[in-house]
C-alpha cells in the first residue's frame, strides 16, 4: 500500500483512513523502512501445541521491512544463525553464513498433514515472518486488533492468533479469547490498559 487505497471503499476505506491518521498519516506510512522487534513473551495454546520451546524457540530479535515483505530473525533458531522470511520465501543460515535451508514457498509445510504437525524452526519462521510482515504492513485501528479490511471475514481462531502474535511481537502479555470465550494465554491483568 503506497498511500492510495485503491479498491477500498465504504466502511473499509473509512476504517483504513482512521487507522492511518491515528498512526501519523500517509507520509509517515510511506517513510517507514524497517522496525526492530524484540519479542519477550509467547504463550498460549497454539504456540504450545505447535512445539514452542520443544521444536522451535522464540526468535529473540527481528528486523521487519513491511513494504518489502521481509523479516530477518537474528540468532534464530540458534545463536549466530539467521532466519529470513521474504514474501513467503524462507532461508536459514548457520553462524558461519552457510545456507542450511532454502524454500521458495514456506507455506507448503502447512499443506495436508503438515498443518496438524508441530512446527520445525522453518515452519515457525514462516508463521512469525508472515504474521509480522502482514500485521505491520496493514494499518489497524488502535486498540482491539481488528483487521483493517473490514470486508474480509476473520474467524475467532484467526483473530486470536493475530492478537497473540501482535502482542507477543510488541512484548505485551498475550491474553486473547478464542471460540466461545476460551481463553488463550496469560490471565488478564486488570491494572494494565494495553490488554484487549
Amino acid at each position: 500500500m503506497n498511500g492510495d487505497p485503491a479498491g477500498w471503499n465504504g466502511p473499509a476505506r473509512a476504517l483504513l483512513e482512521t487507522a492511518v491518521r491515528r498512526h501519523g498519516g500517509w507520509e509517515a506510512w510511506r517513510s517507514l523502512r524497517a522496525l526492530e522487534v524484540r519479542p519477550r513473551l509467547l504463550n498460549g495454546m497454539l504456540p504450545w501445541l505447535k512445539g514452542f520451546g520443544r521444536t522451535f524457540p522464540l526468535p529473540p530479535r527481528a528486523e521487519v521491512s513491511p513494504h518489502e515483505g521481509r523479516a530477518i530473525f537474528h540468532d534464530y533458531p540458534t545463536p549466530g544463525a539467521t532466519g529470513t522470511f521474504e514474501r513467503g520465501r524462507l532461508t536459514l543460515t548457520d553462524a558461519g553464513g552457510a545456507v542450511t535451508l532454502s524454500a521458495d514457498n514456506g507455506r507448503n509445510a502447512f499443506r495436508g498433514w503438515g498443518k496438524l504437525r508441530r512446527w520445525s524452526p522453518a515452519g515457525a519462521l514462516y508463521f512469525f515472518g508472515y504474521a509480522l510482515t502482514h500485521s505491520l504492513l496493514h494499518p489497524r485501528p488502535e486498540g482491539r486488533g481488528q483487521p483493517a479490511s473490514a470486508h474480509r471475514r476473520v474467524t475467532p481462531v484467526q483473530q486470536s492468533i493475530q492478537t497473540t502474535v501482535a502482542k507477543a511481537a510488541a512484548g505485551r502479555r498475550t491474553a486473547s479469547r478464542g471460540p466461545r470465550g476460551l481463553r488463550f494465554g496469560a490471565p488478564r491483568d486488570p491494572r494494565r490498559s494495553d490488554e484487549s
